[in-house]
């Protein structure tokens, strides 16, 4: 780029040839007052509060919209321009409400900002300022147009940047130009909610319904893209979803495995709170972007290319111990072998997976599926021992490891000591699990009775009803909308007929010569737990009654088991103590997972694994530094284009996994607002020290 040089206010500035003048002045720290002005957009000179004098000519110019050249003088403090910014600052305040204080955007305003910099308060004109009705009908952000000072800003990012031209300037009924939806009087189903209007808004009259304003700017992506922030590794969910969408599939592979070492796993498991943060499900409710499918369909339809760029650091000569092969356990694994550090894997049972592989049903993630998850760990040298358990710390230190990792899970199924558990056909969650995934299954009676309103509650019943049960209830203390497991269980229990029982309390197991015969309950009018956790039922009068079953299976939960053998701290449960760096009381021994937390989502356990590896990194005098760029970061188009009705777009339902056809359709009905935190910032004139340089 050629460099010219200029003058500005006595002080000689480089410029680069093509710049407006307020461009050089602002990049070399040196404010000029401006509101119509933003750094992505075309300018437009329409405030004329960035007026300023060059020597040799008469009139004063917009500096945002005139040209530097070599040699130019130019004076920004004027009596003139000064005196005429004041003016036109005047005439925009004409038709501007006066209490700055109920704005929502005081303090952090730019219009307030300018307001002091010319230290004016009010006008000397005649306020005469219309009073619109606030009008909130789009479900992302708030108008109010009493607060607009038509700068063109949001009609301009929408036609020049995101190229959807769902704005204008537009006359209305009383000869007044309002900022509208050029496409109907209803914007719902033409704005493609990008929300970059909001963004480049300089006063109130724009404003987030999630109230993104109160973040600082380095943080306002945790709203903006808040599938992103939702998800509990931050997965770049908006760059994958992208690559989805242009069938790049191999490039979204890479972007998940930036974070996630078992995506096949989560493409059939994870409980997706990306979707419950997804900004589309406010337009219409329910109708998130069905990222966990689109996961599973960039993995299904990509290959192993992307092992040639995951690279192991240097060899550090430190060997690792991993006892568990749950999610937590093989994710720990991964990243510890990255950093360069000799893995190995103990566990119990005779395959990998834990309790994905034991604990989830056949019909919900095959067994081959979670093999080939266990061969891609593998294949970075990560050696795993089957059928071999752990109970010894001591043990492992003595084979020369120098730090261990336990990721063991909750192994063992809770029954509650009602009357009538020992009864032949009552059986406990796990074992009940594990049998069938063993390839000996338990074969339950006709009539099922499932206790507890959790996930593997309704993996049983499920479970149960493949077996060949005829009927299957599910009863649980929580009311329905308070039941543990996940939306998406409970509706998929009901399509299969699952008779669902809530608001229910276990009295007892009835039976009859030593068998179960059926199940009593009674209706729970209210239900909580104390400050230590221990349920306060009231049950309503006179409201036992009896469900005939022939099984029932408690599937209240689960527990860590033999945890004392390990002779570490443990806390109320018998679970496993940490501290904020997952290290357990003994020096080189850190824990994660269900043993520590109890039963949590698998990807929160990936989660969880990578934070406890970073801390094992620096124990072992690593930088703790594990993420890895599988594929450049690219810059993406911010234009989204025209596409009338697309807020009326719905989800794409299918009981089968995603076609290309189908991912790709469901892809393009993202927001992107990640694309929003690509949108320039415009700094206050307080942002500017004295000296003229910009503060940090």
């Amino acid at each position: 780029m050629t460099q010219i040089t200029i003058t500005i206010d006595g002080r000689k500035v480089a410029a680069e040839a093509g710049e407006t003048i307020l461009e050089a002045s602002l990049r070399q720290g040196i404010y000029i007052p401006n509101l119509c002005h933003h750094p992505d957009l075309k300018p437009m000179g329409a405030c004329r509060l960035c007026l300023v004098e060059i020597e040799g000519r008469k009139s004063l110019v917009a500096s945002c919209s005139t040209e530097a050249e070599d040699g130019m003088v130019i004076r920004t403090k004027t009596e003139r321009a000064e005196r005429l910014r004041r003016l036109s600052m005047e005439l925009i305040l004409t038709e501007h409400p006066e209490d700055c204080s109920t704005c929502w955007r005081y303090g952090s305003c730019p219009m307030q900002s300018l307001l002091q910099f010319l230290s004016m308060s009010t006008g000397r004109m005649r306020n005469h300022h219309l009073n619109y009705k606030k009008d909130t009908g789009n479900p992302l952000f708030i108008r109010d147009m009493s607060r607009c000072i038509k700068c063109g800003r949001c009609v301009r990012m929408c036609k020049e940047i995101r190229g959807s031209k769902a704005l204008d300037f537009i006359k209305c009924d009383n000869g007044e130009l309002e900022v509208k939806n050029v496409w109907s009087q209803t914007e719902l189903d033409q704005c493609k909610y990008c929300t970059a209007c909001v963004e480049v808004c300089p006063t109130g009259a724009l404003r987030d319904k999630e109230e993104t304003f109160k973040f600082p700017e380095q943080y306002k992506q945790k709203k903006y893209a808040s599938c992103r922030w939702g998800c509990p590794a931050q997965t770049d969910v908006p760059r994958y979803v992208r690559y989805v969408k242009e069938g790049k599939y191999e490039e979204a592979l890479r972007v998940i495995r930036e974070k996630l070492p078992i995506p096949r796993i989560l493409g059939y498991l994870c409980e997706h709170p990306c979707e419950d943060s997804c900004r589309r499900g406010s337009i219409s409710q329910g109708d998130q972007i069905a990222i966990r499918e689109l996961k599973r369909l960039a993995v299904e339809e990509s290959g192993d290319s992307w092992k040639a760029d995951s690279k192991i650091r240097k060899e550090t000569g430190l060997r690792v111990a991993v006892v568990g092969a749950g999610p937590g356990g093989l994710t720990a694994a991964y990243y510890l072998r990255h950093q360069g550090h000799q893995v190995t894997i103990f566990e119990m049972l005779p395959e990998a997976g834990g309790m994905v592989r034991y604990g989830v049903p056949e019909y919900r993630i095959p067994r081959e599926v979670v093999r080939k998850e266990v061969e891609d760990i593998q294949s970075f040298e990560i050696d795993i021992k089957t059928n071999t358990k752990i109970s010894s710390i001591q043990e492992l230190k003595n084979q020369g490891y120098d730090a261990v990792l336990l990721a063991v899970g909750t192994h063992q199924g809770v029954k509650l000591p009602l009357k009538g558990s020992e009864l032949q056909g009552v059986l406990v969650n796990l074992e009940f699990l594990k049998a069938d995934r063993l390839d000996h299954a338990i074969i339950p009676g006709k009539k099922v009775v499932v206790l507890g309103g959790g996930n593997v509650a309704f993996d049983c019943a499920g479970l149960a009803l493949r077996l060949g049960a005829e009927t299957v209830s599910i009863a649980c203390l929580e009311s329905r909308d308070e039941m543990t497991a996940s939306k998406e269980e409970i509706e998929n229990g009901e399509a299969e007929g699952v008779v669902l029982l809530p608001s229910s309390s276990f009295k007892e197991i009835i039976g009859e010569n030593g068998a179960v015969t059926g199940m009593r309950l009674a209706e729970v009018e209210s239900f909580c737990f104390d400050e230590e956790r221990k349920a306060t039922i009231k049950i309503k009068a006179d409201s036992e009654f009896t469900i005939p079953c022939d099984t029932v299976i408690f599937g209240v939960g689960q527990k860590p088991e033999g945890m004392e053998a390990f002779g570490l701290d443990l806390v109320r449960g018998g679970y496993l103590k940490t501290d904020s760096d997952h290290a357990c009381s003994e020096e080189g021994v850190f824990a994660v997972g269900d043993a520590v937390t109890g039963t949590r989502t698998i990807i929160q356990a990936v989660a969880e694994a990578r934070r406890a590896v970073a801390s094992i990194d620096r124990y072992l005098g690593g930088d703790g530094d594990i993420d890895e760029t599988l594929i450049p970061m690219e810059k993406p188009n911010g234009s989204i284009g025209e596409e009338p009705g697309f807020g009326l777009l719905k989800r794409e339902k299918t009981i089968e996994p995603f076609t290309e056809s189908q991912a790709g359709c469901e892809a393009s009905r993202c927001l992107q607002c990640d694309l929003r935190e690509l949108i320039g910032h415009v700094p206050l004139y307080s942002d500017y020290d004295m000296e003229g340089g910009e503060k940090a």
